[in-house]
């Protein structure tokens, strides 16, 4: 299947394209009356299922741009690091063409989505790295995969990322 590709911009008005006509199943978990504990822990699953679905797909579709740039050096370098420490702050280590580190936080969704989950300590881990830092948003991974890349997402906040607190401490 083919895919499609976005880069923000700089104008959050060509970012996502939304159809308000169509489901939407995002990697967040919806929690609702009336659900069992065995039917939240499979929504669970299922949540970590897309999400290394879109992982993998970053990963291999890193190498394949690595690769179409002429860097197989690079390109066999690129790693899925959630497999290795889950707490790292982003899920894959790739490489720009001149071999510089870009550290990639993976949000997935099955469908059209427009939103994610992102937790305190990928949020800190983007400000320390600045524009090494990328978030990449898989949508439609059960589909025709598309990318959105945003570089720097720390410095996006209130501008193309709304932060709205989903749980207190």
């Amino acid at each position: 299947k083919g895919t499609e590709e976005s880069v923000w911009s700089g104008d959050a008005r060509y970012m996502i394209p939304i159809s308000t006509d169509q489901t939407v199943v995002t990697s967040s978990v919806p929690v609702k009356s009336g659900l069992s504990e065995e039917d939240f822990r499979k929504l669970q699953e299922r949540k970590v299922e897309i999400g290394q679905l879109g992982e993998k797909y970053v990963v291999e579709y890193e190498r394949q741009n690595l690769t179409k740039a002429g860097r197989n050096d690079l390109a066999n370098k690129v790693r899925q690091i959630s497999k290795e420490d889950i707490g790292a702050g982003y899920d894959v280590l790739s490489f720009n063409v001149n071999g510089e580190n870009e550290f990639i936080e993976v949000k997935t969704t099955t469908g059209i989505g427009t939103t994610f989950e992102i937790t305190a300590n990928e949020l800190r881990v983007a400000k320390e790295l600045g524009l090494q830092y990328w978030l990449y948003f898989v949508r439609d991974i059960g589909g025709t995969p598309r990318v959105t890349k945003i570089q720097n997402p720390a410095k996006q906040i209130g501008k193309l990322i709304d932060i709205q607190p989903t749980a207190y401490t």
